[in-house]
């Protein structure tokens, strides 16, 4: 145990030499030595992740070279005649929808049918489709994974 907490005090010692005898300068904190660039690159702890696989939707975008095109938060709403959030609290257009009093009854509808319930029965069916498509694409993801 002597003989290595000797060998640690001189490596200790010869460590604190070397980082004295760099130039230094002073600042408010006290004297900083600027370290010299690493010479030697570590290795990662773990390999890079492999990218996904790209989902039905993707590998059709990019078949049919589609790009996506960031929207804009607010939009102007032709309504109401202000700029409103696109989702959300408050969006535009909403006032045509759950929040109308009244709703133009379309030609092949049947106008005794309460409108607003077969509005929220459409959104319904159009989230369980979503959900649908997530978990086949999820499916389809981890199969390609395993593959």
């Amino acid at each position: 145990p002597a003989a290595a907490a000797a060998a640690a005090r001189a490596g200790a010692q010869a460590l604190v030499q070397r980082l004295f005898s760099l130039p230094f300068e002073t600042t408010s904190a006290g004297p900083v030595v600027p370290l010299p660039p690493p010479t030697t690159r570590l290795p990662r702890a773990q390999r890079l992740p492999e990218p996904p696989p790209p989902t039905k939707w993707e590998k059709f975008a990019k078949e049919k070279g589609i790009k996506k095109v960031k929207k804009g938060a607010m939009v102007w709403d032709e309504d109401v005649g202000e700029w409103r959030p696109r989702y959300g609290y408050k969006r535009a257009g909403s006032a045509a929808g759950q929040d109308a009093p009244i709703v133009e009854v379309r030609a092949g509808q049947d106008p005794s049918e309460d409108p607003w319930s077969r509005m929220r029965a459409e959104k319904k069916d159009r989230v369980a489709k979503n959900a649908k498509q997530q978990r086949a694409n999820l499916r389809r993801a981890g199969a390609a994974a395993a593959a």
